[in-house]
């Protein structure tokens, strides 16, 4: 005789604001979960798009409240939990359509086997029609292996199921404006209690995991990181990156020379990588995937203005794949000396420090440098005093590589942005 399995209580959260183009399928896909929900709350923002009509006439039994205050994640995330009478809470956003009928079950079963566990959040892919950010987003974001967050308190709450009791003891931040589901987990950590990143259960994410990258969004993210220090110190401390979120790239036009191998050796050897790019004049990938060349046009090789960009921009998603989820692509050229311990110790330090988008290796020196523009020479360095007594200028050194991150593959200036200087 089989055992009656209790089914878990479990209430969906939706927050919407102008949400008609996909309300509609997302109520579809969870009213088809293999666990039915106990409930459904909507808390809708001033939505003026008809997103109410729709849930009215399609779907009678969900419960809709207004939230007529001004928007801020953490407090309207309270108020509707503060609605949900489940023993779980699924938090999800309503542009995030389930993949399967097995969404709810493959998040609540880890809840269930290990009571330690306050909360498990789902995998994100992208669209077919998705743009390349958001594809770039979610390929580094959200990794295809499952794991137990016991330090890490990356968190997401566009889909997340949380213990209804440990959003009692610990509600959502009210006064941030963003990020306030990885301060809630790093509060939980703190507390012993564990985040689970479940692979298995997946969403199709429209918007990606960051689709307000306004520069506002970002300061205001810089903001609430270090007003939150030291109670956010757990999130803080996982921003570090090593050596391993480094992915080598290196370009050549001749065949390598033996100290370019042994370069490369090395390199292959720190970064302990199973992948190397090769940009060459011919096009082919060999059966261990190790080596990928790249075969310019006709119209590319009479082209003075072709740029190593060109060649990323056609192999981004190649790239992307090989590289996994590292953070920074190291790009090596022709006349690359290798990478000393130092210069990767110090380009880590300052990526920790001020998240560049760019670094370029530079020496100083006080010989002096001329600038030709237009026909006109400019020298760069006046040198009125002594040269030990002027100031030094910064010289870039090709042969030590550039550190670019992965999300400069999708801008139209690849090595722009924020950039820092080693010397």
């Amino acid at each position: 005789m089989k055992k009656n399995i209790k089914t878990p209580k479990i209430s969906i959260l939706i927050r919407t604001f102008n949400e008609s183009k996909w309300i509609n399928i997302c109520l579809k896909k969870i009213n088809e979960q293999s666990i039915k929900p106990f409930e459904i709350i909507v808390v809708d923002n001033n939505s003026n798009d008809g997103t109410i009509e729709i849930i009215k006439k399609f779907y009678k039994k969900t419960k809709i409240y207004k939230y007529n205050q001004n928007y801020a994640p953490g407090k309207m995330l309270n108020f509707g939990m503060s609605k949900c009478e489940g023993d779980y809470v699924l938090i999800i956003s309503a542009h995030c359509i389930p993949c399967d009928n097995f969404l709810i079950k493959n998040l609540v079963m880890h809840l269930e086997k290990d009571t330690r566990i306050c909360a498990s959040y789902a995998r994100q892919v992208s669209l077919n029609f998705s743009d390349d950010l958001t594809i770039r987003d979610l390929m580094l974001t959200y990794g295809s292996e499952s794991k137990l967050q016991k330090t890490d308190p990356q968190f997401n709450n566009a889909c997340s199921i949380i213990r209804k009791n440990e959003w009692k003891n610990n509600k959502f931040d009210n006064s941030i404006t963003n990020l306030e589901d990885r301060y809630w987990a790093a509060q939980m950590l703190m507390k012993k209690k564990f985040i689970y990143y479940s692979a298995e259960s997946k969403v199709f994410h429209y918007h990606g995991s960051h689709h307000n990258n306004t520069p506002e969004r970002l300061i205001k993210t810089k903001k609430t990181i270090l007003f939150n220090k030291k109670s956010f110190g757990l999130y803080a401390d996982n921003l570090q990156i090593n050596q391993d979120d480094i992915f080598p790239v290196y370009v050549h036009n001749k065949a390598p020379k033996k100290n370019l191998i042994k370069n490369l050796g090395l390199i292959d050897k720190r970064f302990k990588q199973k992948f190397l790019i090769f940009i060459n004049n011919n096009l082919k990938i060999n059966k261990n995937n190790k080596y990928l060349t790249y075969k310019r046009k006709k119209e590319e090789s009479s082209n003075q203005n072709f740029y190593l960009s060109d060649v990323l921009n056609y192999y981004k998603k190649i790239i992307l794949k090989c590289s996994k989820n590292k953070e920074y692509l190291l790009i090596c050229s022709d006349d690359f000396s290798g990478i000393s311990a130092s210069f990767l110790k110090r380009s880590i330090k300052v990526i920790n420090d001020y998240f560049p988008d760019t670094i370029f290796a530079a020496k100083k020196t006080s010989d002096p440098i001329f600038l030709n523009d237009s026909g006109k020479t400019t020298r760069l360095n006046k040198l009125n005093k002594s040269r030990r007594e002027n100031k030094p200028l910064l010289i870039g050194k090709r042969n030590h590589g550039i550190l670019i991150h992965s999300s400069n593959l999708f801008k139209l200036d690849k090595f722009g942005g924020i950039i820092k200087l080693i010397y």
